[in-house]
């Protein structure tokens, strides 16, 4: 197997790996009412006589002590605002994620042929080190995009993602212009 191949493929190895970590903290985020129906109904959830008994003594209670819903906090979202905040993560990871993942596939070029050299002590010369580094670097970055959405920040999620994977991508636009001179 030619050398250039192995190390492509090592390459699609962890551009698949970041991607499918960054698709897995969306799924995470996942609100209930988007699971399957199999996850729908489970033996705990089976209404049992017991439980419809339950239920008819908490409406007896709730109309004999009604609350005004509209003056009471909550932090029940409509279904449409927790898909808006699941599609802006899903687009700040993707985001944060290509960035990366085009630094770090041209700084890999760079170094390897000899055209440039990688400025980040942290990162060094060798393309393995960078390639694991710069996804281990990628990480912390997408679960703040998730920290952002969870807490009612999902318009700052993705402009954060937007922010991290443009600078990444300017980066590596700088990176090919010194590998083509």
């Amino acid at each position: 197997m030619n050398v250039g191949r192995h190390r492509l493929r090592r390459l699609k190895c962890l551009a698949e790996t970041l991607l499918l970590a960054g698709f897995f903290v969306v799924i995470q985020s996942r609100p209930a009412a988007a699971q399957g129906p199999a996850d729908a109904e489970s033996p705990a959830t089976a209404q049992s006589p017991t439980t419809v008994q339950g239920l008819a003594v908490a409406e007896r209670l709730a109309a004999q002590n009604p609350i005004d819903l509209e003056s009471q906090p909550t932090a029940v979202q409509p279904v449409e605002a927790k898909h808006r905040d699941r599609r802006a993560l899903t687009e700040a990871v993707i985001a944060t994620v290509a960035g990366n993942l085009f630094d770090g596939l041209t700084t890999i070029a760079g170094v390897r042929g000899g055209h440039a050299r990688e400025v980040n002590p942290l990162l060094g010369q060798n393309p393995a080190r960078i390639l694991v580094l710069k996804g281990l670097l990628t990480l912390p970055q997408i679960l703040a995009e998730k920290h952002l959405v969870d807490h009612g920040h999902a318009t700052s999620a993705r402009w954060v993602g937007y922010a991290v994977g443009g600078f990444a991508a300017a980066v590596a636009i700088h990176n090919v212009r010194v590998i083509s001179h």
